[in-house]
């Protein structure tokens, strides 16, 4: 009842707006930025569009307080985040590509990734 009369209206006019035919079912690496306060993302998916919309979503609908990136679409409201793809690359290649972009923006410590990427 709540996702249905609350979120999913929200949810369904995001999409619209997010072009995700670029992204397809490709992997690669992405950089989610908040428009607001200037803070970025970068993360890896083996499938960059069902990713995004599990941001979208988790965007609207995520509890926990440990994750920095859903915190900041909850208090600046997801429709003011953009999402890019950075590159598209093999899965083989997708933690190593994940690193480089998190230390080239340096999000770990000036932005809202917890990691360095991969857990690390």
């Amino acid at each position: 009842m709540i996702w249905e009369t609350y979120i999913k209206p929200a949810y369904d006019i995001l999409m619209v707006q997010l072009d995700l035919s670029i992204g397809g079912q490709k992997s690669g690496i992405y950089k989610i930025t908040d428009q607001k306060s200037g803070l970025a993302y970068v993360g890896q998916s083996v499938n960059l569009k069902e990713r995004f919309r599990t941001h979208i979503k988790n965007g609207l609908t995520w509890t926990p307080q440990s994750n920095k990136l859903y915190q900041e679409m909850q208090k600046d409201g997801v429709e003011n985040f953009t999402f890019h793809i950075l590159e598209y690359t093999s899965k083989a290649k997708l933690n190593e590509r994940e690193a480089y972009w998190i230390d080239f923006y340096n999000t770990k410590d000036c932005g809202l990734n917890g990691t360095r990427g991969n857990g690390t």
